[in-house]
């Protein structure tokens, strides 16, 4: 089957929020200066959902700000489900992020580790996530460098697309912004490649 490729572009300069779901947290939309960004006081993980995406193969690219405490992430191939009894990380999805805990998660459990990603507080960096399912293929950079590549062991069944963060307080904000997305139909059947 031909692929169909869908494309999401948020340049985080116009109200977009409606095509957005909090699932946890404050998030807002600072027009002003072009970014998402959350704050969640009681802590643990917050996501928020991009609704009008779904995506089995993909690529992403986003410019992400975190710095401790505070973590940031981003969640791939996810049922939209956090864990209240695992500190609100996925139930079920690829978590990508600044912090220890960073995998595949299968019904609440991690099944897999994916290195954390490097970050230095206040500075502004450019995640590049590939994930092919075709061939359970992960990549991720940052800055244009390798980060990690590494294959999927477990089944994911699900394509959802969530900004998440960790560990937040309201004077010291996880943001984001330039989201691009690429993503391949459920139902294509040669790989995200085809769209790129």
């Amino acid at each position: 089957q031909e692929v169909v490729g869908t494309t999401f572009i948020d340049d985080c300069q116009w109200d977009r929020s409606a095509e957005y779901t909090s699932l946890r947290g404050t998030w807002t939309h600072d027009l002003i200066n072009g970014i998402i960004q959350c704050a969640y006081p009681p802590y643990y993980g917050a996501a928020y959902l991009i609704n009008g995406i779904s995506a089995d193969s993909l690529y992403l690219k986003a410019d992400v700000l975190g710095g401790h405490p505070n973590r940031v992430g981003i969640v791939i191939a996810s049922d939209s489900q956090l864990d209240s009894g695992n500190y609100h990380h996925p139930v079920n999805g690829i978590l990508i992020q600044t912090a220890y805990n960073g995998g595949v998660y299968v019904d609440g459990v991690r099944s897999q580790n994916i290195d954390k990603v490097p970050e230095t507080g206040g500075v502004w960096n450019t995640w590049e996530i590939y994930y092919d399912t075709s061939i359970k293929k992960l990549t991720i950079l940052v800055n244009g460098v390798l980060h990690q590549e590494l294959t999927i062991t477990s089944p994911i069944a699900f394509n959802k697309i969530m900004l998440w963060g960790y560990n937040l307080a309201v004077e010291s904000l996880v943001k984001f912004r330039n989201i691009q997305i690429i993503a391949a139909s459920p139902d294509a059947t040669n790989g995200i490649a085809a769209c790129i």
